[in-house]
C-alpha cells in the first residue's frame, strides 16, 4: 500500500503534538509511502536530565502512540518493530503501515491536538477514584508490568510535595540542570514563534514579577547562591498540595530503551484521556530522571552530596508509595481540574524533521 502526502502530513503532525522534556521535539522521521522509520536527532538530544536518551526515547514513545491512533482513525493497520539502540543516530522504531482496515475510528483521535501541560492551579476539585482505575486500566493494558497510582489524601500530598521540591532544589543548584533549564524558557513572543520549539514562559502561569525574577537568574545565575535554597523548595508545595491527584506511572519491567518508549506510550494514552476528562495535567518528574541516572549510570554529573541526597529522597518516595526495589516510578504528575492554560508551547514545521523517500521499505 502507498501513504498519500496528506496522510504523511496529518500521521507527522499528530505524532509532533507528543510531549517532550523542554519541549525538545527529538524525533527525526524517514517517511516512506509504506512506512515509517524514526530515529532521536542527536542535537536535541542533550540533556543533563535525558540520561541514556531515556527522556527522549519516553517522548519518542508518545510520538509513536499519537501515529498509531492517528493511523488508525485513517483506517490503516500498523506494526511496530522496536530495534536495540546502539548509536543514536540509528533507527529506534519502524511502523510499517500494512492495509487499509473497512473501519476507521479511535476513540482518542480527536484529543491529540488538544493535549497540552496545564500549570494553571487547580480549582480543588477532587477527581473521582474511578477514573485514577481507569488510568491503571489504559497503563495496564500497554503492559501488565506497567503500575498508576494516584495519591489524593493531603498528607500524602504534603510528604511528596516535600520529596518534589527537594529534587527541584538540587535542579535549581546543580550548575548545568539550572543552565539547560534556563535555557528552554522562551521570553518573548517573537522568540516563541521564531524557534517553534522550548518552554513559552507565558504557559509557566507566573506573576509577571516571578518570570522577571526567573529571566534575572538566567543573567545572573550566581544571584541562587544567596536565594535560601527552601525558597526552591517552598514554591512546589501549593501548586502540588492543592492538585486533586499526585500521579506516578511506574514499571516493574527493567529499564532500558523498550521500556521507555512503551511507556511513552502507556503515557500518551493516560494524557489523551484526561484531556478528554477535561483535566490539567502537569509533569513533575525531575526526580525520576534523577532516580535513573543515580541507579543505572553511577550518578555521572552528580557530586557525593547530591547522590546521596537523591538516594534519601528515592527512599522517602518509596515509603510515601508503598512499592519495592524493582518498582519505578518513571513518570510523575499533578493531575487536577482548572481553568484552560494561558498558552500552548509551539510545535516545529512537520516537514523541518521529516525526510521523504518516494520508495517502499
Amino acid at each position: 500500500m502507498h501513504l498519500s502526502l496528506k496522510e504523511i502530513e496529518l500521521l507527522c503532525k499528530a505524532g509532533a503534538t507528543a510531549p517532550s522534556g523542554g519541549n525538545v521535539q527529538p524525533w527525526v522521521v524517514d517517511a516512506y509511502s509504506n512506512a515509517f522509520v524514526i530515529r532521536l536527532d542527536p542535537i536535541r538530544s542533550v540533556s543533563f536530565l535525558d540520561v541514556g536518551r531515556y527522556a527522549s526515547l519516553l517522548s519518542l514513545g508518545c510520538f509513536i502512540e499519537n501515529v498509531v491512533i492517528a493511523s488508525k482513525q485513517l483506517g490503516l493497520e500498523t506494526k511496530i518493530t522496536n530495534y536495540e539502540i546502539s548509536d543514536i543516530s540509528k533507527p529506534v522504531v519502524e511502523i510499517k503501515f500494512l492495509y487499509r482496515l473497512k473501519t476507521n475510528k479511535s476513540d482518542l483521535y480527536n484529543f491529540i491536538f488538544k493535549r497540552c501541560t496545564n500549570r494553571k492551579i487547580s480549582d480543588g476539585s477532587l477527581i473521582p477514584n474511578e477514573l485514577i482505575d481507569e488510568f491503571n486500566t489504559v497503563a495496564k493494558n500497554i503492559d501488565k508490568n506497567f503500575n498508576f497510582i494516584g495519591k489524593y489524601n493531603y498528607y500524602e500530598k504534603k510528604q511528596l510535595a516535600k520529596v518534589l521540591g527537594k529534587a527541584d532544589v538540587i535542579r535549581n543548584t546543580h550548575e548545568e540542570s539550572f543552565r539547560q533549564m534556563m535555557n528552554e524558557f522562551r521570553w518573548t513572543g517573537d522568540e516563541v514563534k521564531k524557534t517553534c520549539d522550548g518552554i513559552d514562559i507565558k504557559t509557566l502561569e507566573l506573576p509577571k514579577y516571578a518570570a522577571k525574577g526567573l529571566l534575572l537568574l538566567k543573567q545572573f545565575p550566581h544571584l541562587r547562591k544567596i536565594i535560601p535554597k527552601q525558597s526552591f523548595e517552598e514554591l512546589a508545595k501549593p501548586i502540588l498540595e492543592e492538585s486533586s491527584h499526585i500521579c506516578f506511572l511506574n514499571s516493574s519491567n527493567n529499564i532500558d530503551s523498550k521500556t521507555m518508549i512503551t511507556i511513552g506510550r502507556a503515557l500518551e494514552r493516560i494524557w489523551l484521556t484526561a484531556t478528554k476528562y477535561h483535566l490539567s495535567v502537569q509533569p513533575w518528574t525531575i526526580i525520576s530522571l534523577y532516580m535513573i541516572r543515580v541507579n543505572f549510570f553511577s550518578g555521572k554529573g552528580f557530586n557525593d552530596h547530591e547522590i546521596l541526597e537523591i538516594r534519601n529522597l528515592e527512599k522517602d518516595l518509596r515509603k510515601i508509595l508503598n512499592i519495592n526495589k524493582n518498582e519505578i516510578p518513571v513518570f510523575i504528575f499533578r493531575l487536577s481540574k482548572s481553568d484552560p492554560p494561558t498558552a500552548h508551547s509551539l510545535r516545529r514545521n512537520w516537514q523541518d524533521f521529516t525526510r521523504f523517500h518516494k520508495e517502499l521499505l
